[in-house]
């Protein structure tokens, strides 16, 4: 019913009646797009939109995934393309425009909008250079495919080589050797690598590997991956892997009972945006974890504390534990709008109560002037 309430509005914007389908469904998925992204945008840090989806009906779609794109980053969204480029020389720093641009005689232009970028690195090193200098010149990054989490990844990437290693151990290699010379002052640098969820060991073991690599994470929830699944694929900080939920959210309204199918466009988009906005926050519900670290927004003051969003969720910063100095109200050190790094003290998911802590217990000044 989406699709078909576009129908009149988009006949009216074309020039041949073959054009209507395909402009019928961009304009569907955009609207579907915008209201997931307005639904998530506080919650999530990133999207990934998945460029086939959009290239399969023609340049209506192209157009549609670029918008997508330019959406999300206006609403302070990180933009992942999922692209998967691969190839050499001029072709592979064309594809590398995705990252850096198109240079005509105004000036430099972004088509895409996109903050990084999916790569096969199945042709070496010829064909990730392009796309490293890309990205570091423009302030971007890459996630190579190093352990994917579809079933038949094994049939490659599980090739033991001469030296005993495994293909997707030497790939791992490469890719923290190819962003060597690009770390930044977090440790990471701007080549990632996509490692699934349905790889637990493999992921953990990775993760020593890789010390300077982010990843992502692919293959969980729908494709089996859990939680716990993912855990070693953290840093000791709990940094370093941004885990991907796709149709979990963007798909969440599949289950509700709401739904009908005489439902009009508004309603049913709205329910779209409920759904994802639920999902999203049970996600976050069913991976705290005591001791897991946050970035976070204040979003207001009381005198006993401030609270700070999550990522959807409110947690409580007691005045106790924003200073190691004595003070008489949260507003001598903190400004709503601030950001701070706080970690999980202890929560209490019935009662939807979470108690953050923003000291670093290993620079209690009190202990030191003990010792």
């Amino acid at each position: 019913q989406v699709v078909d309430s576009f129908t009149d509005e988009v006949r009216e914007s074309i020039e041949d009646e073959s054009e209507l389908p395909a402009a019928r469904l961009a304009v569907a998925y955009f609207e579907f797009n915008r209201a997931i992204i307005d639904a998530v945008a506080d919650i999530v840090p990133a999207v990934k939109p998945q460029i086939a989806m959009y290239e399969a009906i023609g340049p209506a779609g192209v157009d549609t995934y670029t918008m997508t794109c330019e959406y999300a980053q206006q609403q302070g969204l990180y933009v992942l393309g999922d692209i998967k480029r691969g190839d050499i020389g001029s072709t592979a720093a064309a594809y590398a425009g995705h990252l850096s641009g198109v240079t005509d005689g105004d000036g430099l232009y972004d088509p895409w909008h996109e903050d990084a970028v999916t790569v096969n690195p199945y042709l070496g090193t010829d064909g990730i250079t392009p796309f490293v200098e890309a990205a570091t010149a423009h302030d971007k990054d890459i996630f190579v495919l190093v352990r994917t989490s579809n079933p038949s990844s094994s049939e490659l990437q599980e090739l033991e080589l001469a030296g005993g290693e495994k293909l997707y151990e030497r790939t791992a290699d490469l890719v923290e050797g190819w962003g060597a010379d690009t770390i930044g002052r977090h440790g990471y640098s701007h080549v990632g690598a996509v490692v699934g969820a349905t790889h637990p060991q493999e992921g953990k073991a990775l993760r020593a590997r890789m010390p300077h690599t982010f990843f992502l994470v692919p293959g969980y929830g729908a494709q089996g991956g859990k939680a716990g699944d993912v855990a070693g694929m953290f840093d000791a900080d709990g940094s370093g892997a941004i885990v991907n939920s796709s149709r979990g959210i963007i798909g969440a309204w599949r289950k509700s009972e709401e739904y009908r199918e005489d439902m009009s466009a508004d309603d049913a988009l709205d329910l779209v945006a409920r759904c994802a906005r639920k999902a999203a926050q049970d996600e976050l519900w069913a991976n705290i974890e005591v001791g897991k670290h946050y970035t976070g927004t204040v979003k207001s003051m009381t005198s006993y504390g401030v609270f700070v969003d999550i990522g959807g969720v409110d947690g409580m910063v007691h005045i106790s534990e924003l200073s190691w100095s004595r003070i008489k109200n949260p507003a001598e050190v903190v400004s709503v709008g601030d950001t701070l790094d706080v970690y999980v003290i202890s929560f209490d998911p019935e009662k939807h109560k979470i108690s953050l802590g923003v000291k670093d217990r290993s620079c209690n000044p009190w202990d030191k002037f003990m010792e």
